[in-house]
């Protein structure tokens, strides 16, 4: 039991203490890590070891999975081991990355990706150069703890911006006189996907900046209980008085404006927008008059928002109701 009422004890004694709690912390912090990171250097080699036995992948994962879930007594993600296992193979040569916790790399895992067919894994097309330097900016990056927050909000931001540029290439590419009904369509999926990409990424940055400024007026800031993950503010409620109960009707009645209004807020109110916004994409026909459109979106808008876009596609392609209205499945999907 501690004595309370010690007379003896010093501040300095205090601070020795917390000094070591600290330190043990970190210690097992970092043991965690080194040993989630094995698990997925492990988990890789048994992949690659029934896939030369001829099983399939699924199969493969499933049964490592299932054993550390018995092991763990909770559910796993083994393709996330694995593929931030890569993130230190990739973009970790020549780093000292010894004081970014498990967490942290699990962001960066997004910067790398699988090749279906070897089940090899690399830097993300288009990302060779600018994916180390983030991860080196990072690990190295000071004062000690390495920033959570802010190296998502960074990894969101490349991210958005490796879209919006494969965004602009596929739309130059759908513009000349003989592109084909299949490159139109990816143009239209990789506009969708570049403003979803930005999207995420203002709200990353937003909870960034929130998590600095915390505790400077007293607040508790983006970690108080029950916070939303994204800082956003709550996406508008469609107007009921303008809908009809039938979307394919209301879309049919709707001037093109008020109908993208609709739409953006019943992405934005949805629990998975960026997906929605991938199923819109497939839905619609992309005609030129709709690829033009989104261009425009995208290069109106430096850092362009899905409700910017769809409001800028409204007012420069006129036939956008008669394509969503003779979707009936497209409007399904939105809805």
């Amino acid at each position: 039991m501690i004595d309370r009422t010690s007379q003896t004890a010093q501040p300095q004694d205090g601070e020795q203490l917390l000094d070591r709690v600290a330190s043990v912390y970190r210690a097992g912090e970092m043991g965690y890590r080194e040993q989630l990171l094995a698990t997925g250097k492990l988990a890789h080699e048994y992949v690659l070891f029934r896939l030369g036995l001829g099983h399939s992948r699924p199969a493969a994962v499933q049964s490592v999975e299932g054993r550390l879930s018995e092991t763990g007594g909770k559910s796993v993600n083994a393709n996330r081991l694995i593929a931030v296992y890569h993130v230190t193979t990739l973009l970790g040569t020549g780093v000292d990355y010894s004081r970014v916790p498990y967490r942290t790399l699990r962001e960066f895992a997004q910067l790398v990706e699988r090749h279906v067919d070897t089940d090899l894994w690399s830097v993300r097309r288009g990302l060779e150069e600018s994916a180390p330097s983030l991860f080196r900016e990072c690990a190295e990056a000071k004062p000690v703890p390495v920033d959570l927050e802010g190296c998502r909000a960074k990894v969101q931001a490349l991210l958005a911006d490796a879209a919006e540029t494969d965004a602009r290439r596929t739309a130059e590419a759908a513009m000349q006189p003989h592109a084909t009904e299949a490159t139109r369509e990816e143009a239209g999926t990789a506009a969708i996907r570049a403003v979803a990409a930005r999207r995420k990424a203002d709200a990353a940055s937003q909870r960034a900046r929130a998590d600095a400024n915390e505790g400077d007026d007293g607040q508790e800031g983006s970690r108080r209980v029950g916070r939303p993950r994204w800082h956003e503010e709550p996406a508008a409620k469609p107007d009921t008085q303008r809908m009809a109960t039938n979307p394919v009707a209301a879309a049919k009645q709707a001037t093109p404006k008020d109908l993208a209004h609709q739409i953006a807020s019943m992405i934005g109110a949805c629990r998975d927008p960026e997906s929605t916004l991938e199923a819109l994409a497939a839905a619609l026909p992309w005609s030129d008059e709709l690829i033009s459109a989104f261009a425009a979106g995208l290069a109106s808008n430096p850092t362009p928002h899905m409700s910017d876009v769809l409001l800028t596609l409204s007012e420069e392609a006129e036939d956008l109701v008669s394509a969503l209205a003779t979707k009936r499945n497209g409007v399904a999907t939105v809805a």
